[in-house]
């Protein structure tokens, strides 16, 4: 089609920053426990696609997710070595399978989204 317009989306990072922006933490007694509302995950993620889609007038788009591969440490070691040891949002580990489930995903074991 001439005039498709298709965005490749950076779905970890998007994920991660929808997902950290609606966790919360609970005081349960003397412990501090984090949660996230799995649907308010699911509404944020698809409202920014939503949002993308419209701004940038997209007829398509794919979902690019990080496959497992430690490809990108193979070349350089240092990529992204600040963030070792940092945990993901909570919940981010069961969100992540049910979206790869999503047509529009697409994950290479050797391709980094980003």
């Amino acid at each position: 089609m001439k005039n498709e317009k298709i965005g490749l989306i950076d779905a970890d990072m998007l994920l991660y920053v929808i997902m950290m922006s609606l966790e919360h933490e609970l005081q349960f007694g003397n412990e501090i426990l984090r949660m996230a509302r799995l649907d308010d995950v699911r509404c944020g993620f698809w409202d920014a696609i939503a949002d993308w889609k419209r701004q940038h007038q997209l007829t398509n788009y794919f979902l690019c997710w990080t496959g497992p591969s430690g490809f990108r440490k193979e070349i350089f070691p240092e990529y992204k070595a600040n963030r070792k040891g940092t945990l993901k949002p909570v919940g981010f580990y069961k969100m992540k399978p049910e979206l790869l489930e999503v047509r529009e995903s697409v994950l290479h074991d050797v391709v980094e989204a980003d």
